[in-house]
């Protein structure tokens, strides 16, 4: 029995005195008591730490100080005083709440709270998880006994939170590592997944629920048990959560398939023959409960068609944030969007309806934010397909609801890709996600603005992407990133050669006389050229060349040899030493005096497809410019 906080008694710190009133509540790691500052006989309440337990209350003063630069009551967090020494034992003092959520249910004899003082509370904590995620911290401890009303009476369901005993930063909670109270303990902490801030918003989701029904939604003193129900409501962890837990083979067993191996929850003769642990068999919310719909079976039913609606937004939003895996997880930023919060399928005009109006009022005790501007508004499915239902043509529906899907899948893909970048992936393993974007980087995708999904971590992640590979057309939508710089296939370059060439044509015809001008000139000079070429060979031939090594100049004169090209007889330059031109075999060529037509034969040497393409397609195309010309 712990007799050094009786009433009366006097504690002391290096600044002031303090005066034990009453006696607040007490736990496992000591007592809170209310004491008054004999100063300024301000009320205040004061934790007093175990002995055992001291490095707990300095831990909390270490949270403390990181968090001291945030506005308490904006932010929705309690306010600390001083942490102090006396007789050896350490105390912390605060400001003085009213009552816990926990014993604030349990005196209503455990009645559900309305929807309209739910909204209320959540909201307040998505501004606190929202405040503690950018300092880099998590809560790691979230129940309604850490959640206080601060004055019921006065202002209706502003609540603080409380208790931060193991608040750290995610990063320094090694990966196994087993916090929160067992009913709110999420599923990457029971199967040893490395935690992050998504941790919180599980343990937020089981207090709502908790305010939803009265009573605790995952109440089992047993983890297996738990991990039953996670699977019978919210279905199993995927196969990426197993491979990566610790505790995986603790609850599920790997079972041989045919083509793969799949993952299978433990029966409890399994888990008790593994684990030693005998479970008792007991009435748990399986038997209520198949799914989250169900829990609106048990709350009072509603009355208007709002709160029809409200009672929808809010299963909607439970759903998110009791999903298992915590990358897919709503985040508290994501939560301020969601229309249970913003109230936008509530009507306009609060005149309207009764319900309406006293939700806006119950609002009221929630200050404004100063990040409203940045918060976009969290869109589901079920509204995409309810607002185009109502605007009316299947058709607009399936392509809004395409536009959306298609728009956050290529921002997902990019988003992959640049994280495979950052691990240093092979630019030769492409996965089906990243040819899927690639195409639509090339062709380009048409997507409305105003229709983007924002995506969870969207906007750090954003920044981390070449800026230099897009290109935006605001007044049409339309997205044309450049083309990756890897080399194209042999098809792909003769279907942009034959692109090309139709622009060349296109635009020669328009240009006129011009065109002819240049189409003469490069004539005589590609005519030049053929009579140089072909008096290079029999230099080549005297010094013993061997007939396999093709340079440009012999390639590049092989298909004029094959194909002919048209020169008029005027046009031919004499060059210098024209004269080894007699040494060519008289044999290798043949002339038409008639039409001034070259047609040597060709020589033994073979190119490669793609030159032999291409060469006669430019050679095609000049015959059809001296066609033209003719």
């Amino acid at each position: 029995m712990w007799t050094g906080l009786q009433t009366n008694a006097l504690i002391q710190s290096k600044t002031c005195k303090y005066m034990v009133y009453k006696l607040l509540g007490q736990g496992s790691f000591g007592r809170v008591v209310e004491c008054v500052k004999l100063d300024t006989f301000e009320r205040v309440a004061v934790k007093a730490a175990k002995r055992e337990y001291n490095k707990f209350a300095w831990n909390e003063a270490a949270a403390v100080k990181e968090l001291s630069v945030l506005d308490r009551d904006r932010c929705n967090l309690v306010k600390y005083y001083e942490v102090f020494e006396y007789k050896h034992r350490t105390f912390i003092s605060m400001e003085m709440l009213d009552i816990s959520l926990h014993d604030f249910v349990t005196k209503r004899s455990r009645g559900p709270l309305a929807l309209c003082d739910i909204r209320v509370i959540l909201k307040q904590m998505f501004v606190a998880l929202t405040a503690l995620k950018s300092r880099g911290m998590m809560h790691a401890d979230i129940k309604p006994d850490n959640i206080m009303l601060v004055n019921q009476s006065q202002q209706p369901y502003k609540v603080k939170l409380i208790d931060f005993g193991f608040a750290t930063s995610p990063a320094k909670i090694p990966p196994g590592t087993i916090i929160q109270a067992l009913s709110y303990r999420a599923p990457e902490v029971m199967l040893g997944i490395p935690v992050t801030e998504a941790a919180d918003m599980w343990t937020l989701g089981c207090v709502a629920a908790f305010l939803y029904l009265g009573h605790h939604l995952f109440f089992s003193r047993c983890e297996y048990q738990m991990m039953q129900t996670f699977v019978h409501m919210l279905g199993q962890p995927n196969k990426r959560m197993l491979q990566e837990g610790r505790y995986s083979t603790k609850y599920f067993w790997m079972r041989k398939g045919i083509i793969e191996r799949t993952w299978v929850l433990k029966t409890p003769a399994q888990y008790s023959a593994s684990t030693g642990t005998v479970i008792k068999q007991s009435n748990t919310i399986t038997e209520k409960y198949a799914c989250i719909d169900d829990l609106a079976k048990h709350h009072p039913q509603p009355n208007t068609e709002s709160e029809v609606e409200d009672t929808a937004a809010f299963l909607s939003l439970l759903k998110w944030m009791l999903c298992v895996d915590p990358v897919k997880r709503i985040t508290p930023v994501e939560g301020l969007g969601h229309r249970f919060i913003t109230m936008k399928h509530l009507p306009e005009d609060p005149a309207v309806d009764c319900y309406t109006k006293s939700s806006c009022t119950s609002m009221e005790v929630c200050p404004l934010l100063s990040l409203e501007n940045e918060i976009d508004s969290f869109v589901t499915t079920s509204e995409i397909k309810r607002n185009s239902k109502q605007s009316g043509g299947r058709s607009r529906r399936a392509s809004t609801f395409n536009n959306c899907v298609k728009t956050a899948k290529i921002q997902r893909n990019r988003q992959r890709r640049a994280a495979a970048r950052k691990k240093n992936q092979p630019a030769f393993r492409r996965w089906a996600w990243q040819e899927e974007d690639d195409m639509s980087c090339r062709l380009g995708v048409k997507q409305k603005l105003v229709i983007q999904i924002p995506l969870v971590g969207s906007y750090s992640e954003s920044s981390d992407l070449d800026s230099s590979t897009e290109s935006t057309n605001s007044r049409e939508g339309i997205i044309t990133p450049k083309p990756p710089k890897a080399q194209l296939s042999l098809g792909k370059r003769i279907k942009n050669f034959f692109v090309k060439s139709s622009e060349i044509k296109r635009n020669s015809e328009q240009s006129g006389g011009r065109s002819r001008l240049c189409s003469t000139f490069n004539n005589c000079v590609n005519a030049a050229k053929i009579q140089r070429n072909q008096q290079r060979p029999a230099a080549a031939r005297k010094k013993n060349q061997p007939a396999f090594r093709r340079l440009a100049w012999q390639e590049e004169d092989d298909m004029s040899c094959r194909l002919g090209v048209k020169q008029k007889p005027g046009t031919q330059i004499p060059l210098v030493g024209s004269s080894e031109s007699s040494d060519l075999d008289s044999s290798t060529e043949s002339t038409d005096s008639s039409e001034g037509i070259i047609t040597p034969k060709p020589p033994k040497g073979r190119l490669s497809l793609g030159k032999r393409i291409k060469n006669f397609f430019l050679r095609l195309f000049c015959f059809s410019s001296y066609d033209e010309e003719s």
